[in-house]
């Protein structure tokens, strides 16, 4: 599969408005590499400034469900269209899409970022604003996966950690954004954009005693809190060689050889507990000492290889709406806390899995408690659960029941 960014000119089409209505399958304009742009294909809709001077980036995610030929514009577009544009009311070739995920104004990804980053600074899209399909390089996906799973959510300790890292490795300096510098390497690492690293330098500047500069105030709760980790009130100073042993420790890249895949990690991991439950407590709890005397606590990362498969969250949440949000095993006692908008929290299994050549549709997934989720993978009574999770869904599709 491939991975295109199709630009929209928000002065000829309201893009912002036709997103908000969240349209199901839509079809857009197809200029270039219609022969190349296949059903499956991602694609990142951009944003253009426009004569508004709005801020230009990718703003939405789709993907593409049938292939380009000779449509016209949906119905539910054309008043979306400003006053005069020919492409509302003729017939060209559009492909069609199914909308995936619509940024928040904090999950933007913003030209400007892009223009900063290592990578993603040679994006055609970039250098020729003309057309309105460009391909996506492999190296250029990758970049902006990262970027797209993270734009938007709060930094997490070990993100902060890397900040901090990066830090202490230009305090009293001239803190630089330019490729190869310690807040460049950071951004790459850890997927935020560069501008983002240097504005997290530039909160944890805020915080420092030590330092008299202007910095950007307003850091969150977890700024101050990696930094009291590693800043010893006695001396006053920050503990240089703790953050670069856990910035090693959580972000520089192992040995290749030491990767593996991340599921058969988790069953060999599986397998040798149950081995060690065989023994008493007594005896586990000696065998523990007597490894762990001397020893480093905190575990060593491994990037490992893992297959992820894009879920559709129109999917999932048919299925927590279908369920009521309630766990579909019969009679499921499990007590369900609520979510920050008040809605029971359940999770979606797929029957027969991703991995497994599963599809992700609704009628392949059923809604659980973690409870049962956990049990359906790891229990002794997993085969038993999960005939009875295909019984549910077969149940709805001959009629004799429905889950809601």
């Amino acid at each position: 599969m491939s991975s295109w960014i199709f630009q929209g000119n928000p002065d000829t089409f309201d893009i912002d408005g036709y997103l908000r209505i969240l349209p199901s399958r839509f079809a857009w304009l197809v200029t270039r590499y219609a022969d190349q742009i296949a059903v499956g294909d991602r694609i990142f809709l951009w944003r253009n400034k426009g004569k508004a001077r709005t801020i230009s980036g990718i703003v939405a995610e789709a993907v593409v469900v049938e292939t380009v030929e000779l449509r016209p514009e949906t119905a539910e577009a054309k008043p979306f269209w400003r006053d005069g544009a020919k492409a509302a009311n003729e017939l060209r070739p559009r492909v069609l899409l199914d909308l995936r995920h619509v940024a928040s104004a904090r999950e933007v990804i913003k030209e400007d970022w892009l223009r900063a980053d290592p990578i993603l600074q040679d994006l055609p899209n970039l250098k020729f604003h003309s057309a309105t399909n460009y391909p996506v390089e492999e190296r250029f996906e990758q970049r902006l996966t990262a970027l797209w799973a993270r734009t938007g959510r709060d930094w997490s300790r070990d993100e902060v950690v890397a900040a901090l890292w990066a830090y202490t490795e230009t305090y009293s300096a001239k803190v630089s954004k330019l490729a190869a510098s310690p807040v460049a390497d950071v951004a790459l690492r850890i997927g935020r954009p560069v501008t983002g690293v240097y504005n997290k330098l530039m909160n944890l500047r805020a915080i420092d005693p030590r330092d008299d500069r202007a910095g950007f105030k307003g850091g969150a709760a977890m700024d101050r809190a990696v930094w009291s980790e590693f800043f010893d009130v006695g001396t006053g100073g920050l503990d240089a060689a703790a953050i670069s042993a856990e910035y090693q420790r959580l972000w520089i890249e192992p040995d290749e050889k030491s990767e593996v895949d991340e599921r058969t990690e988790r069953e060999h991991v599986e397998e040798a507990a149950q081995e060690f439950q065989r023994k008493s407590l007594e005896e586990l709890l000696d065998r523990y000492a007597r490894t762990r005397s001397g020893s480093d606590q905190k575990p060593r990362p491994r990037r490992a290889r893992s297959t992820v498969y894009e879920r559709d969250p129109l999917v999932v949440a048919i299925a927590r709406a279908r369920s009521g949000f309630r766990c579909e095993v019969p009679g499921c006692r499990s007590e369900l806390f609520l979510t920050p908008d008040g809605t029971p929290y359940t999770e979606v299994h797929h029957i027969r899995s991703l991995a497994d050549g599963g599809d992700d549709t609704i009628e392949n997934v059923a809604c659980v408690c973690v409870s049962h989720h956990r049990e359906v993978h790891l229990g002794m009574g997993r085969k038993a659960l999960d005939a009875v999770l295909r019984a549910v869904r077969a149940g709805d599709q001959t009629g004799d029941r429905r889950s809601a």
